[in-house]
């Protein structure tokens, strides 16, 4: 076992040779232990869903270090074996030098905060460019909306898988996602949080915190 000195909360975290480095979630700054087997448990759902050892070239890397995306990155760029692209901040800051940095890198999957997503729509949109040569594009971490997911697959190419994600740094990272739009949502609701990913249950409960 070794010790963790959180300076941010003055905490103590003892860490056992099972457990990876701890994540920091959202929130109140507060440390999460995340196991080494429940690391890989999450490459294999990505590897499952969207064959990424045969299917990209490259991860676009775009969360900051403490950020939890940022080590799903690291997981799913170097377990398949793909070169992981780190994305400079002032690349980050322009929806231009960013899509030029994907397409010249050939860093087909990437995974957004809807704020950076929506920059990059407004890009597109002015330009008439598109994000076809994307093989893998995720949302979450925030609110994102119908109209826009659907407003964003207008973008992508016939072989770009176009998901949202729900998930917590408590569940490693990622827990479900959606992949479609449907004609019965509305544009003005939340994108819903979708299917459970392989090998990973979702319990729905009512008001009291009982199963439904």
């Amino acid at each position: 076992n070794f010790v963790f000195n959180d300076t941010a909360t003055t905490e103590i975290y003892t860490l056992s040779l099972h457990d990876a480095l701890p994540i920091w979630s959202t929130g109140d700054p507060k440390g999460v232990q995340v196991t080494h087997a429940n690391l890989v448990n999450y490459f294999f759902a990505w590897e499952y869903t969207q064959k990424l050892r045969t299917s990209i070239s490259g991860v676009c890397q775009m969360a900051f270090f403490s950020f939890a995306v940022f080590q799903g990155d690291v997981v799913r760029a170097l377990c398949a074996g793909k070169k992981l692209v780190l994305c400079p901040r002032e690349v980050l800051m322009s929806p231009r030098k960013l899509f030029e940095l994907m397409q010249q890198e050939k860093a087909d999957f990437a995974e957004f905060v809807p704020t950076l997503l929506r920059g990059l729509l407004g890009y597109l949109k002015d330009t008439g460019k598109s994000i076809d040569f994307m093989k893998v594009v995720i949302v979450g971490a925030d609110r994102w909306y119908v109209r826009e997911h659907k407003e964003v697959q207008k973008f992508c190419g016939p072989d770009t898988n176009f998901i949202h994600v729900y998930g917590l740094s408590e569940t490693t990272l990622d827990s479900s996602y959606f992949t479609g739009t449907n004609s019965d949502l509305s544009d003005d609701q939340l994108v819903p949080i979708g299917r459970p990913f392989p090998n990973v249950k979702v319990y729905l409960l009512d008001a009291n915190l009982e199963p439904v």
